[in-house]
């Protein structure tokens, strides 16, 4: 129920949040993704979990999940991770890009 109320966030996540993690799995958690990008909304922690795509070189979510903690709380999932990486730079991707006309098309493409 918590993702449902707090999956507008995720908009928000991908465009605002200031760090991420290396996920080193925690014993207690089934959780497996390599990244994990979280931040903090309404006494929650917000949490992406990301897996990077061994086809092509980017990454695709994994897992979305929420904690509830009180505000001085860490979340367990963040708290003890050795890599911590501040999220300085995003590239935005064209939802329609536009072809270049002298670039062959692939077949079957008109």
């Amino acid at each position: 129920m918590r993702k449902i109320i707090y999956f507008y966030t995720l908009p928000q996540l991908l465009a605002s949040s200031t760090a991420m993690v290396r996920y080193v799995p925690i014993p207690s958690s089934r959780l497996a993704c390599e990244l994990i990008l979280f931040d903090r909304y309404d006494r929650s922690w917000v949490h992406l979990g990301l897996e990077k795509d061994p086809a092509v070189p980017s990454y695709y979510p994994r897992s979305f999940f929420v904690e509830r903690a009180p505000s001085s709380a860490p979340s367990r999932f963040i708290d003890g991770q050795p890599f911590f990486y501040a999220v300085l730079w995003r590239h935005r991707y064209d939802r329609q890009p536009k072809r270049d006309a002298n670039k062959p098309r692939p077949r079957g493409f008109r």
